[in-house]
């Protein structure tokens, strides 16, 4: 909301920690062509999908030789990237019930709709299941040749997320105008 940020501090207390693995991670990767370490709030993201398959298992144990001394932080696997997170309860899911709690839109006049490509999408697509509405986008390449998903819908790429955003936006408006005198 315009008014006010939000905003869910717990992870940030990894905030140092996350900057050190991100450190020694630049060292330790620095030969690997195509490797991209993505630092956020909260965690970091280690993406390789531009890395040569054959070195895609150096970047992978390269991560997990730096993990060994923080026990702090978890693992976690997503589409070619591995994601570098505090060892908390919380995942996408855990945020979007967070974010309805938050912005006061938790009742049933609200409809939650939630867009994702990843595994990690996986677990919001689980928690809006009884109350809202799933959509996985399926941008299958050589490294997603498909697989099953929580979500309801399945859209064909990003383009067809935009057709469905302009849907769901013109729609009401559609409607309304069309009941008005």
């Amino acid at each position: 909301p315009a008014d006010r940020p939000i905003r869910h501090q717990e992870g940030t207390a990894f905030n140092a920690e996350i900057e050190a693995v991100e450190g020694k991670l630049r060292r330790a990767l620095k030969a690997v062509d195509g490797v991209l370490l993505e630092p956020k709030t909260a965690s970091l993201s280690v993406h390789y999908r531009l890395v040569r398959p054959a070195e895609r298992a150096t970047v992978e144990g390269a991560v997990r030789r730096v993990l060994v001394d923080h026990p702090g932080l978890r693992l976690m696997f997503g589409k070619m990237i591995f994601e570098i997170q505090p060892r908390l309860n919380w995942n996408k899911g855990s945020a979007v019930l967070w974010l309805l709690r938050t912005l006061e839109l938790d009742g049933p006049e609200v409809v939650p709709v939630y867009i994702g490509d990843d595994i990690t999408d996986e677990d919001a697509f689980a928690v809006i299941k009884t109350r809202g509405i799933g959509f996985f986008v399926n941008a299958r390449d050589e490294t997603d040749p498909g697989r099953a998903t929580a979500a309801d819908y399945l859209v064909e790429g990003p383009a067809e997320v935009g057709l469905l955003l302009r849907f769901l936006v013109e729609r009401p408006r559609q409607r309304s105008q069309a009941l008005s005198p």
